[in-house]
């Protein structure tokens, strides 16, 4: 996955964003929806993130994974136990998963 490639305008609201609330970790987030975490554990991560995953799925919103590839199948059975339709994602218009060891290899060669 390059990056530079994404056609979605982050800077300007998109035609989609619209003013429903979205819930993460127990709080509504307002605008800007921009959002950093840390975990102690997977199992914590997963908590918190699963329902805003499921949430944003639903609702079609863009979503790009990026995960460890030994990691994957881990990924996905996580999903599913949320209700999420994994089989379903492949690869569409608004799902994709990317390499995190690609991903970071590109990062570093852009300096960041």
């Amino acid at each position: 996955m390059d990056p530079t490639d994404d056609k979605v305008n982050f800077r300007g609201k998109s035609s989609r964003e619209s003013s429903r609330p979205i819930r993460l970790g127990g709080s509504v987030l307002g605008p800007p929806r921009h959002i950093c975490a840390f975990f102690n554990s997977r199992d914590d991560e997963y908590r918190v993130l699963l329902p805003f995953i499921k949430d944003g799925l639903e609702c079609g919103e863009k979503a790009v994974h990026t995960v460890d590839p030994q990691r994957r199948d881990e990924h996905f059975q996580r999903l599913a136990s949320a209700g999420i339709d994994v089989a379903a994602l492949g690869p569409t218009h608004t799902y994709a998963m990317a390499n995190s060891i690609r991903t970071k290899r590109w990062l570093c060669s852009k300096g960041l």
